[in-house]
């Protein structure tokens, strides 16, 4: 049964970690758009409160937190779209190692240290 649910846990961490690159990509859309009028800052300011909320979720591994704290600051800085780019594309990787079990050992999400 614990084998169950440890592997319940993962699958939930692995989804909850795509919404968070979602939700980073749809807020790096609206830092970067594709023309000057495309996002308004109503819609930019939303898009960076819900990648706030889903980054700061306690179920997700270390190494994405990290990962996505690391671009979402890349993007509130709002001045290199190279650097916002590579920080997405790090967080991304992140997930990858993450789901391949290419993470640290000790990449357990916070909520199961307690």
């Amino acid at each position: 049964m614990t084998s169950v649910q440890s592997a319940r846990g993962d699958g939930y961490a692995e989804g909850i970690a795509d919404v968070v690159l979602l939700s980073i990509a749809t807020y790096e859309a609206s830092v970067f758009p594709l023309t000057s009028d495309g996002v308004s800052d109503e819609e930019q300011e939303a898009r960076r409160t819900v990648a706030y909320r889903l980054s700061a979720y306690d179920g997700l591994p270390r190494s994405v937190r990290v990962s996505a704290a690391a671009a979402l600051e890349a993007l509130d800085d709002g001045a290199d779209a190279e650097r916002a780019c590579a920080a997405v594309k790090e967080l991304s990787l992140a997930i990858y190692d993450y789901r391949s079990g290419r993470s640290l050992q000790g990449d357990a999400s916070d909520s199961s240290s307690g």
